[in-house]
């Protein structure tokens, strides 16, 4: 007797041929029917791992800002639970201090961790400095649209002020505006 060899999934797509075209046509429907009923979102929610610290200190140049705002704020802020690196930045007018945890922390409460820490913290700045702002990193809040203003017939103060006074009072007044930020150039 003549053994028959198995029979392969193509030697039986090709015999059954309309039961092939029928499963492949009932998979196709079913895709098209759960493709269309996928959400779809621009900008999911998404939490990221860092905690941001910005603190304004106008009038305080960088050489200074450092000694006397950044590193204690360093210091302070990186005796919170969960910290993995601290990132800073400091410029004219400017301190921000970046906190990255791991991925998965629970970041409401290394939130509640580093305000407590902050409070501690600020009885050693100066006290010239505006009040720190502690933040979750949201890339929802970033800027949607960002530009640059160059003018050859004003001065760079008089660009300033129209940037600050005209220029972002009437974006703001446009329907889906949720603010407008004027930085840079040369204040008054």
């Amino acid at each position: 007797m003549k053994d028959n060899p198995p029979a392969s999934i193509s030697a039986i797509a090709i015999r059954r041929h309309i039961g092939t075209m029928m499963l492949a046509l009932a998979v196709i429907v079913i895709a098209v029917f759960y493709i269309t009923k996928l959400p779809v979102d621009l900008l999911p929610s998404i939490t990221y791992p860092r905690i941001g610290v910005r603190v304004d200190a106008p009038g305080i140049g960088p050489e200074v800002a450092v000694d006397e705002i950044t590193r204690p704020l360093e210091q302070g802020l990186s005796a919170t639970e969960g910290v993995v690196q601290v990132y800073s930045t400091t410029r004219e007018g400017r301190v921000s201090v970046n906190l990255y945890f791991e991925p998965g922390s629970d970041i409401d409460q290394a939130l509640n961790d580093a305000t407590a820490t902050l409070n501690r913290t600020v009885s050693r700045l100066p006290d010239t400095i505006e009040t720190p702002r502690l933040f979750k990193f949201d890339p929802s809040q970033l800027p949607v649209y960002e530009f640059a203003l160059t003018s050859p017939s004003l001065a760079d103060v008089d660009l300033r002020v129209f940037a600050d006074e005209e220029l972002a009072r009437e974006l703001n007044v446009v329907k889906g505006v949720a603010s407008v930020d004027v930085s840079g150039g040369v204040r008054e």
